[in-house]
């Protein structure tokens, strides 16, 4: 491990500044001992962890390139996890038996993986599988990086946090279901089902999915009274891709619902650069085979290098669909936006959105209305829902600190109800 020491400035020069405060001199929590994750949510992995130690803060992290830090800076929130913690599950992995005869394997061939934690009493037969996110891979290089950094060989413990937390302080409504973390290997948000024997790549996203749903049936999610399939980011997409299938999987008594986190990826035909949005998407569906595993509502009408934005297929699940997302989604502009012409402090802009421009401060506006207005395609039906936010977030459900804590901004203390499963109110909504 590597050791850089940086001050509170250079910090948040580098991250939201919305939770300055904390670090301030009012006392809520400013020179207390203070533990902050820093999470990377374009990889969905823990790099390291913060330490405020005499007046500096040192940043732990496995080396990476200083572009690599300026694009984790740009996809991170900061969350402060205040003495007394309250500390996360740390559940052990489970390899899927007899994955390499079932094709369930990742990239690499390693077998793929999940994470199970039991339910109890009223939880006992209700369920919550969590697909894991982490973009995507289009080619050797990306991929080569997904091969080693997602294969399951060295896998022990999983953390479990936000939406799959056992505290019921954290997590009143799911604390005791059976939670089920589902580790993302492939990079096509589990879809699949091909190889590159050239390359030494395994597409098998889609036997994935399919093995670790028929291993939890077994597991006693075939007598599931309520199930709720969930994922953030690529894990989100899945849950979209997979709903249908998900619920299908399921006793037909059971009511099941899927709820899909930062996974709302907009085409934004007119903002500039589109093809910086469509590139990746069909770059993906090309290097990973994935026409035929695309929705047909999509496909029947439309390019099938379109099919993986969510405005044009999300109309066509049938299961209960709830979309979490924010209408400023810091990946998405971070990572898929971009001026033309180009504006000279657009890369500082997208660290630290309290020092854009006037063009840049539209640009980013565009993209919320570009973002609303791809929502709207989804056909309205009464067995969707949608919590948007405008804060500049990407994931949102799977944190202690965003999902459920003190530091939660919340919207008038409202509960929102998904049909028969509620959801808390946890994030405020403003500019």
């Amino acid at each position: 491990m590597e050791f850089t020491k940086l001050t509170k400035t250079e910090i948040f020069g580098l991250v939201e500044n919305r939770f300055l405060h904390l670090f301030g001199s009012s006392g809520s929590g400013s020179e207390q001992s203070v533990s902050v994750f820093f999470l990377n949510y374009y990889y969905e992995s823990k790099l390291g962890v913060i330490a405020v130690e005499e007046g500096a803060v040192k940043l732990i992290f496995e080396p990476i390139s200083d572009y690599e830090m300026s694009k984790l800076a740009a996809q991170v929130l900061l969350l402060i996890l205040i003495t007394p913690a309250i500390l996360a599950d740390e559940v052990p992995v489970t390899k899927v038996q007899n994955a390499s005869d079932k094709g369930a394997v990742c990239l690499d061939g390693s077998p793929a993986a999940y994470y199970y934690a039991v339910g109890t009493n009223e939880g006992f037969n209700r369920w919550i599988v969590y697909l894991m996110g982490g973009g995507w891979c289009s080619n050797r290089d990306s991929c080569q990086f997904y091969r080693g950094s997602f294969s399951t060989y060295n896998l022990t413990t999983q953390s479990f946090v936000g939406i799959l937390s056992s505290n019921k302080t954290v997590n009143p409504d799911f604390y005791n279901w059976n939670r089920v973390y589902v580790h993302y290997c492939d990079g096509a948000s589990f879809l699949g089902d091909s190889a590159n024997l050239e390359l030494g790549f395994q597409f098998r996203g889609s036997v994935i999915f399919r093995s670790v749903v028929e291993e939890l049936l077994q597991r006693g999610m075939g007598s599931a009274t309520d199930a709720i399939l969930t994922g953030s980011s690529a894990g989100g997409l899945a849950c979209m891709l997979h709903c249908d299938e998900f619920q299908a999987s399921l006793p037909s008594a059971a009511k099941v619902k899927c709820v899909a986190d930062a996974a709302f990826f907009i085409r934004g035909q007119n903002l500039p650069r589109p093809n910086d949005r469509e590139g990746p998407f069909a770059n993906v569906i090309s290097f990973h085979n994935l026409t035929n595993f695309l929705p047909y509502s999509c496909t029947s009408r439309l390019n099938p290098s379109l099919c993986l934005f969510p405005e044009y297929f999300a109309g066509g699940i049938r299961t209960p669909l709830f979309i979490v997302n924010s209408a400023f989604d810091s990946f998405q502009i971070s990572a898929n936006l971009n001026p033309d012409p180009p504006l000279p402090g657009w890369k500082n802009c997208k660290l630290n959105t309290t020092v854009c421009s006037p063009p840049e401060q539209q640009l980013i506006k565009d993209f919320g209305k570009a973002f609303l207005d791809a929502l709207g395609e989804v056909p309205h039906d009464p067995s969707r829902g949608i919590f948007i936010i405008t804060c500049y977030f990407h994931v949102l459900v799977s944190d202690d600190a965003i999902w459920n804590s003190n530091m939660s901004p919340t919207l008038a203390n409202n509960i929102f109800y998904f049909q028969d499963v509620k959801f808390n109110s946890s994030f405020s909504y403003h500019n």
